[in-house]
């Protein structure tokens, strides 16, 4: 896929994230939401595109499973839940931890479930890092 490709698909599904956004916080949509939705829709009841990933780009890019997809999406809620438990029941972060936030969340086993940990106490650990550097300290 060239870069105008991700552009363009960008750009679609930019028009579903704006309208998505502005119902959540209770917003107008935009003119030019609005109007690339009466457009798309238009498109494809005059036979212009076969399915809505024509008009808006899939949803997810061809070959990610939605299983990964799912686990990159909530890997903070998982990393926050260890550390709840570890906070509330003072248990250790291990593997038995690890299968128990697996079971509750049914996102997978220890393995899939310490993996999401550790991504976010990296980024976390970076972060404070980063600002424990800039501050100074």
């Amino acid at each position: 896929m060239s870069s105008d490709d991700d552009e363009l698909a960008q750009s679609k599904a930019a028009v579903l994230l704006m309208i998505r956004h502005c119902f959540m916080q209770r917003w107008p949509v935009p003119d030019w939401a609005q109007q690339a939705f009466i457009d798309a829709c238009f498109h494809v009841e005059m036979g212009g595109a076969a399915s809505w990933d024509d008009v808006f780009g899939r949803p997810h890019p061809p070959g990610k499973h939605l299983r990964s997809i799912q686990l990159e999406n909530r890997k903070y809620g998982i990393y926050s839940r260890v550390q709840e438990i570890v906070e509330k029941e003072d248990v250790p972060i291990d593997d038995k931890l690890f299968e128990r936030v697996g079971r509750e969340t049914g996102l997978g086993g220890a393995t899939v479930i310490k993996n999401a940990y550790y991504r976010v106490k990296k980024i976390l650990d970076r972060l404070n890092q980063n600002v424990s550097t800039a501050s100074g300290k």
